[in-house]
């Protein structure tokens, strides 16, 4: 069995556009075409594709089944990222709430938004374990939130504008930020 090698991209013109990275053609394999603004996030998790745009969306495509789930919120998504159980995903919107979804029918698990975001794209992931959310704020700071509880776990102070971007390591409580003004921080939970 052969698996299918393509990259993806989702774009300012509402499109997600997959591409067999083996063939020589610059055509695109498949055109995802249900985007009414531009899609701002994009994640693959094997056969899945998950979308943000900034038409208040999230769609979830099952490439294997041939079904898409769309999820409508209360404001343009600006992130969107599966969790590590692969069960869930965090939808970042710029209402400054990231909500906790289930993959399967799209019910409101959890949200969290002690964290400011209503400007700009701030990501937000979840730990090694799948217990914190993680996110940037336009206050400077990193909030981690408790997965289940939905409170504020801790902040970091980063000392910048805005934290934009950041990711969890897969085995470890390890953190790397980057801010709207270049700085870019690991952090490690102390031993």
């Amino acid at each position: 069995m052969t698996a299918i090698v393509f990259n993806k991209t989702g774009s300012y013109d509402t499109t997600v556009r997959l591409w067999d990275c083996r063939s020589q053609s610059r055509l695109p394999i498949q055109i995802l075409e249900e985007g009414k603004d531009s899609i701002i996030s994009l994640r693959i998790l094997g056969h899945e594709i998950l979308t943000g745009s900034v038409d208040n969306k999230v769609r979830h495509y099952d490439l294997r089944m041939g079904k898409l789930a769309t999820d409508d919120l209360p404001a343009s998504v600006t992130n969107v990222a599966f969790t590590k159980d692969a069960n869930c995903f965090l939808v970042s919107s710029l209402d400054s709430t990231i909500r906790l979804l289930d993959k399967a029918d799209g019910t409101l698990l959890n949200h969290f938004n002690a964290h400011t975001n209503v400007d700009y794209k701030i990501a937000a992931v979840t730990n090694f374990d799948d217990s914190q959310v993680i996110t940037g704020s336009e206050d400077g700071q990193v909030y981690i939130y408790d997965l289940l509880e939905g409170t504020v776990f801790t902040k970091l102070a980063n000392n910048s504008k805005r934290v934009t971007s950041v990711a969890a390591h897969p085995s470890e409580p390890q953190l790397l930020t980057s801010s709207f003004d270049g700085v870019i921080t690991v952090w490690e939970a102390p031993a």
